[in-house]
């Protein structure tokens, strides 16, 4: 935002259209998917059976995730890490953008850019290792090929997984940092549009240390679920609302291996 004038220059209004398209282009991209799974739309996880009206649109290509299509699996998990991980990545370009403007100057549309891009590619490159994962679960047939656990005991083990995480001092200092954007920008500042990038790259380390974790449990959802993707976003943008006693964390991770025992 320009601090003079206190209006939005034209490139930075086009950057963050771009930015909303691009987050709901990738959400209907899943949801194509989901709709146009060859079996029903129950194997696809909880609640997606919700969309059974919708199946019957023409121009929905049947979409299988075959256990060893990488290929297929990696596309599928990156459309996921733009959709769930874009959002979570607004209050970080807010406080960018924000930060220029205060030292008197207007942030250019393309070091947003870069900064995003650093962020996701750190998305995409996790993108790649949970398809790695889903291919080597589904070989030892832990999960089906629609990216479901195929045992309660596979699935509680992911919670509990994912439930010993969110306990860590890891956690909490990954969490720490994705909850203040400002300090995180004033403590490693890089100019340009290459130190953007890089600090995107940063940013987006922290951020996957922080949720790797709760992203792995759409192997218990399901990799087609978008209500589990939305559950999950959800659950992830509450997470970095600034919460020093961490009762939120420490809920999640409470509720997560109570579950896992239920399942167990």
């Amino acid at each position: 935002m320009n601090a003079a004038s206190g209006l939005w220059p034209a490139r930075a209004v086009l950057f963050w259209a771009a930015f909303a398209f691009s987050v709901i282009a990738a959400w209907y991209g899943l949801l194509t998917m989901g709709l146009g799974h060859a079996g029903p739309l129950t194997e696809l996880g909880p609640g997606m059976n919700l969309f059974k009206s919708l199946r019957g649109s023409a121009g929905y290509a049947h979409f299988t995730a075959a256990p060893y299509a990488w290929g297929a699996l990696w596309s599928m998990w990156a459309l996921m890490a733009v959709a769930m991980m874009g959002p979570v990545a607004i209050p970080h370009l807010a406080a960018y953008a924000r930060l220029g403007a205060r030292s008197g100057r207007t942030v250019p549309a393309s070091a947003l850019g870069a900064l995003l891009c650093g962020y996701l590619a750190v998305w995409i490159a996790f993108a790649a290792l949970a398809a790695g994962l889903q291919i080597l679960l589904a070989g030892f047939t832990l999960i089906s090929t629609s990216g479901v656990a195929n045992s309660p005991w596979v699935a509680a083990s992911l919670l509990a997984c994912a439930a010993t995480w969110q306990w860590t001092r890891w956690k909490r200092a990954c969490l720490v940092r994705c909850q203040n954007p400002f300090a995180f920008f004033l403590s490693c500042w890089r100019g340009g549009i290459f130190g953007a990038w890089i600090m995107g790259l940063r940013q987006g380390l922290i951020c996957a240390s922080c949720c790797w974790a709760l992203m792995l449990l759409a192997l218990v959802g399901g990799v087609m679920n978008v209500l589990w993707m939305a559950g999950a976003t959800a659950l992830m943008l509450a997470e970095r609302i600034p919460d020093p006693r961490h009762r939120l964390r420490r809920g999640i991770g409470a509720g997560l291996l109570g579950a896992a025992i239920a399942l167990g």
